[in-house]
């Protein structure tokens, strides 16, 4: 049965109006509910996302639970007179984050460890933190949820201020969650928070519960009279913390932010592989408290990505603190909409096809240098991030836990059923925990991987040599660097791929040479760096040196080209084989009875920084990729999105071609 929130969750395409207007911005004299909404019809918008209260502390609404009050009800005003076209409302309220709140009531605030009030130093001003476990401020909270539904009868509430759900990041420590944490859990919070590593498990899984408890409220107010309103929180769906998915479960679908081509990719991928509906929120502007703008070309490519990965658009209205929206913006919007919906028949209800799941530490979701993710988005392997509470790998033909992922026991444990039933896995330096202190040993996975930790090698640049011929490929005969702390290895049932090629002596100012780093030795060493253990049906690939973190962009192409070729070793049978360049992002859906391929030109990114403008977009010629038969079918037609034209087939095996001619932003081809 469709659920009756499919209005939200299906449209592609929602707005955003993030109207930033402080309590000094008034007079707010270009304010207009009919320019407004006359904005969001050019633009293409059915539903609109509406500030209730922003992070300030300032009610747009005159509310019962305040003393000072603006000089109109522009909510009221937007919301009736987009009731009256036909579009949908849904209130944008921040939680946690509440600057007037914090001034007019301090005893509300979030407490430090030494009784001080927290402030949250972003973005260049502080902004109060008031606390959930304070009955005070949880009255306040709820009740003015309470009266924007009575009052206006939205459509829901997105919650904003939830992405910090474990804020204060050390924990609170006023009163009220004192006392309640001693009550529930028979201890005292100082006593499960450790100074110099943050919060303990204990702690996370406690401020878990209070945020679901608050959520399980908030959902009962938004269903109380019968009429299911969505509910959901930025960053919904994030691998925040340990437990918080049951959080996520009370919200009608998934939602984060992400301001760049390669992390609304990476963001998508995270949130796809859940197997819930989901949006990317995205401002106009280059990123939040901006107003430097975009290329139409640009919008247009990072609203493609997060439609290939089967999700929906929240793109922002940036808001003059006066009321005025830039008309160049709705300009912009209407035609990235427009694109949109011409296609929105092949991207409804289209899940993504991946090879690859890639555990990735959050820390890790916005670095755009040198990660495993970044190496697989680069070589076309299609693949997906997975969250910490992820244990269905079954869908993917190889897992990879990046360095400094968090094992936990219950991972640990879904590993080794994954490949023992047949899986492959590549496990990065101490993501095993093997030899990490803060591990403790726990967690040791060296069944698995068939290798014994016998500590540091001492050096922190590495050199990998005595390549196996089955992931060599293309490397040169020198060995490839890896910088970074390395983990010795001894094996006892693992075979070594790779071998250390260990720096002529330490790195330091006393062995200095006018390079950086110390050149390697020519003899390769008996030391494994690299090796691969067979564990029941399946194989496991052990890293004991970082791959995954180059900061150095100059030297990351062969340390890159020797983790897509361990992917490749372990890959059967993969879904790609491509022909494209490095700055193409190639995705593949399945739909009922038909694939579809996505072609997406990530070189518009730079040219949408330092070219021209529109006129300067980087057209690629012939972009070709190779589609396995033997995964999606025999292949009977293929068809060119939107256009309708039918191209020639062109076969190699079990390999069919998939090629466009001109590559502007975006191409898109039916399988069928």
């Amino acid at each position: 049965m469709t659920p009756v929130s499919h209005w939200y969750t299906d449209d592609l395409w929602k707005a955003y109006l993030g109207w930033l207007s402080p309590r000094w911005a008034s007079p707010r004299e270009h304010f207009n509910a009919k320019v407004w909404c006359d904005h969001l019809e050019r633009g293409g918008f059915r539903v609109a996302v509406v500030h209730a209260k922003h992070h300030d502390g300032l009610c747009f609404y005159p509310s019962r639970f305040r003393d000072t009050q603006n000089e109109r009800d522009f909510f009221g005003e937007i919301v009736s007179e987009a009731k009256r076209r036909g579009i949908r409302i849904v209130a944008y309220y921040s939680t946690i984050f509440d600057s007037q709140s914090a001034e007019e009531h301090p005893e509300w605030c979030c407490r430090e460890q030494d009784g001080s009030i927290t402030e949250l130093k972003w973005p260049p001003f502080p902004m109060g933190a008031c606390c959930h476990n304070n009955p005070g401020y949880r009255g306040f909270l709820l009740g003015q949820l309470e009266e924007i539904q009575t009052r206006y009868d939205t459509d829901g509430f997105w919650m904003d201020g939830f992405d910090y759900t474990g804020f204060p990041s050390q924990g609170c420590f006023c009163h009220y969650c004192r006392e309640r944490f001693a009550r529930e859990r028979t201890k005292t919070l100082d006593e499960v928070y450790l100074p110099r590593v943050g919060p303990t498990d204990e702690l996370k899984l406690w401020q878990r519960d209070v945020f679901r408890e608050l959520m399980e409220e908030i959902r009962a107010i938004a269903d109380r009279d019968g009429r299911e309103r969505i509910v959901l929180f930025n960053n919904a769906g994030a691998n925040l913390e340990l437990g918080y998915e049951e959080i996520d479960a009370l919200c009608t679908l998934h939602s984060m932010e992400a301001h760049t081509p390669v992390t609304k990719s990476f963001m998508s991928r995270l949130l796809a592989c859940q197997h819930r509906p989901f949006e990317i929120y995205w401002p106009v502007s280059d990123k939040v408290f901006s107003w430097t703008p975009r290329t139409t070309a640009m919008l247009t490519l990072e609203a493609s990505i997060v439609v290939a990965h089967g999700g929906t658009l929240l793109p922002g209205f940036d808001i003059t603190p006066s009321g005025h929206i830039p008309d160049y913006q709705t300009r912009q919007l209407g035609e990235v909409g427009r694109y949109l919906r011409a296609r929105e028949a092949y991207l409804t209800d289209a899940g993504p096809v991946y090879d690859v799941g890639l555990f990735l530490g959050k820390e890790r979701w916005k670095d755009e240098r040198g990660n495993w993710g970044i190496a697989l988005l680069r070589n076309q392997i299609p693949f997906c991030l997975l969250p910490l509470h992820a244990t269905d790998l079954l869908p993917y033909r190889v897992v990879i836990v990046e360095d400094g992922f968090p094992m936990t026991e219950r991972l640990a444990e879904v590993l080794e059923q994954y490949v023992g039933d047949g899986g492959s896995a590549i496990i990065e330096r101490d993501a095993a925990g093997l030899v990490h202190e803060e591990v403790g040993g726990g967690f040791r996975l060296t069944q698995l991987l068939g290798v014994e930790p016998r500590g540091r090698t001492g050096f922190e640049t590495s050199y990998l040599g005595g390549l196996d011929e089955r992931i060599a490929g293309e490397l040169w005969d020198e060995p490839v660097r890896s910088d970074g702390e390395a983990w010795s290895i001894e094996t006892t049932t693992a075979k070594p791929l790779a071998l250390y090629v260990y720096p002529v002596a330490r790195y330091s100012r006393e062995r200095w040479i006018w390079r950086e780093p110390n050149p390697p030795r020519r003899a390769v060493s008996g030391d494994p760096a690299i090796t691969l253990n067979r564990y029941g049906k399946g194989k496991a690939i052990y890293v004991a040196c970082p791959l995954g973190k180059k900061d150095d962009r100059r030297q990351q192409r062969m340390i890159t080209r020797l983790a897509v070729n361990l992917v490749n070793f372990l890959v059967e049978e993969p879904l790609i084989r491509s022909e494209a360049p490095s700055g193409v992002e190639v995705v593949v859906t399945r739909q009922a009875g038909r694939h579809i391929v996505h072609l997406l030109n990530h070189y518009v990114d730079e040219s949408s920084r330092y070219d021209r403008g529109e006129d300067t977009v980087p057209v690629l010629a012939d972009v070709a990729v190779w589609i396995n038969e033997r995964r999606v079918g025999r292949v009977k037609r293929i068809v060119r999105i939107p256009e309708g034209d039918e191209l020639p087939i062109e076969r190699d095996g079990s390999w069919v071609r998939v090629c466009a001619e001109r590559l502007a932003v975006h191409e898109m081809f039916c399988l069928a």
